[in-house]
């Protein structure tokens, strides 16, 4: 299909991007998770992490203010878990070649430390569960065994939370709910900096209903599942920035005004798609972009993705590679709709 992508990093960066959102039920949830550990393990502190590719977050921390909570990985205890892909249980930091010269371990926090890593049925880590004490300890096995148990069951509510009701199904990206979820927090912000809505369209949905009676369903899914990593490798997104899955075959960026002027002239030079479905079929297809600019916190969510829409029509309407929102122009159609519709339901009436 496409060369030079791989799916289970698109969904890890994806579940990586949710992760790092606020969301305090999610958070609480894994902090219960962690307090439980830290009971069974005997212990008074405890602390959830996630990682992407540079820096650990803290989602929850209890009775362990010293951790920071945003480090660079290489200042993390929890890195070496995170790598291993392994349990560490450590009796006394003082005394690990990997931890004895670590502030948390020479400022006499951290002596205790067991972590667990948050890794999902892919096999991507996305953080780690830690408990620790400031005096060393030594827990038996059934506490060690009840500590990994409670690991795994926070991956599977993490994987739980992630694909309910905010991943698409099929590209496992993030959706239109949650991409509406992000535009209201951004708006109840104190500082409303200017945003920008952008939608990319890859492919005619009609053409892809056609090509699913010729092909099935499968092989058509293949190819909209590649379309997702296809976009951002194009555009050179950060791996920070979230790509959602508004409907099939069309993604969304919800972006700072500034950069997404760099991303719309990115938008503008976009080659054609060029997919090879089966070893008989190829197709060439065109993307098309249209945007919104707005100012969080002013319009409805729902109205700033019904104006992206808009924007996106006209631009695959007049085969236009991008177009932004015309306010003017919308408000147009829309009374011309509006007049073509009262005609309609007068020349119903009796």
């Amino acid at each position: 299909m496409f060369t030079g992508l791989n799916k289970n990093e698109t969904k890890r960066l994806a579940a990586l991007a949710l992760l790092k959102e606020q969301d305090s039920a999610r958070d609480a949830a894994l902090g219960e998770f962690a307090c439980l550990a830290s009971e069974i393990m005997g212990v008074d502190g405890c602390f959830v992490t996630i990682f992407d590719d540079q820096h650990q977050y803290i989602k929850f921390v209890k009775n362990n203010p010293a951790i920071p909570l945003k480090m660079p990985i290489v200042d993390s205890m929890c890195q070496h878990s995170v790598k291993s892909c392994n349990a560490i249980i450590c009796n006394d930091t003082r005394l690990d070649d990997r931890f004895r010269d670590h502030e948390l371990s020479l400022n006499g926090h951290v002596i205790f430390y067991a972590a667990a890593p948050l890794q999902t049925k892919e096999g991507f880590v996305l953080g780690t569960l830690c408990v620790s004490h400031p005096t060393p300890l030594e827990p038996d096995a059934q506490q060690t065994e009840n500590f990994l148990r409670i690991a795994s069951l926070a991956c599977t509510y993490l994987e739980a939370w992630y694909s309910l009701g905010r991943v698409d199904a099929l590209t496992g990206l993030p959706n239109r709910q949650f991409l509406l979820k992000e535009m209201e927090r951004i708006g109840l912000e104190t500082a409303h900096r200017p945003s920008t809505l952008i939608l990319f369209d890859c492919i005619d949905m009609p053409q892809a209903y056609e090509l699913s009676r010729y092909l099935g369903l499968s092989a058509v899914e293949k190819m909209l599942r590649g379309f997702g990593p296809l976009l951002r490798l194009r555009l050179k997104l950060p791996a920070t920035t979230p790509l959602y899955a508004f409907a099939p075959g069309r993604f969304a960026l919800l972006i700072d005004s500034e950069y997404a002027k760099t991303l719309i002239k990115k938008a503008e030079n976009l080659p054609d798609i060029e997919a090879k479905i089966r070893g008989d079929i190829d197709i060439r297809l065109k993307i098309f972009t249209g945007y919104v600019n707005f100012r969080p916190g002013i319009e409805d969510p729902k109205e700033i993705l019904r104006q992206g829409i808009s924007a996106l029509h006209e631009a695959i309407r007049q085969h236009i590679p991008v177009l932004p929102f015309d306010r003017a122009f919308d408000e147009k159609r829309n009374s011309d709709f509006k007049l073509l519709y009262d005609l309609s339901e007068a020349i119903k009436a009796p």
